[in-house]
């Protein structure tokens, strides 16, 4: 048996050339199993609790275990060195150097991270993981805003398919 879901949000009928709402613009049929899927999907997508935890397991395990076995690239070592730095005069004198390009704040945070938690990979690299991840959760919200949660969902996991 196969269910009939709608490809398009219909819109309401208000001049020429529009859908009535009680038509969508397409559809085709799909199996049950996918027709189930799908609605449970979307119903799943508007919980923001449920999408913040799978997807902060789903990206913070598998991107710390990442860290903790790759090596040191050669911006993460200025990082490193820059962050060490004792007085933020002697940062911004060496960033007028042109060592690096991240905001003066960051290695601060950086700095605070590694006299907290100690040096090594996972902390050095933690200010950029925390920010992509909250990069990823503004997406969801900006997209569930605009179009549907599952949208939003679909923002959300796209930053994640780029190298």
């Amino acid at each position: 048996m196969k269910r009939r879901l709608s490809l398009s949000v219909p819109v309401q009928a208000t001049g020429v050339g529009e859908v009535p709402m009680d038509e969508p613009t397409s559809d085709y049929y799909a199996p049950n199993w996918l027709a189930s899927l799908t609605i449970r999907l979307r119903r799943a997508s508007s919980f923001r609790p449920l999408v913040y935890s799978v997807f902060s397991v789903l990206y913070l395990i598998p991107t710390i275990w990442l860290c903790e076995s790759k090596l040191f690239w050669d911006d993460e070592f200025f990082t490193l060195y820059l962050s060490r730095a004792t007085s933020w005069k002697s940062l911004l004198q060496a960033l007028g150097t042109g060592a690096d390009q991240h905001p003066p704040p960051f290695y601060y945070l950086t700095h605070w991270i590694t006299q907290l938690l100690g040096t090594s990979h996972v902390t050095v690299r933690l200010p950029a993981i925390v920010g992509f991840w909250i990069l990823c959760i503004c997406l969801y919200e900006i997209g569930r805003s605009l179009v549907t949660p599952m949208w939003g969902v679909v923002a959300m996991i796209l930053p994640l398919s780029t190298g």
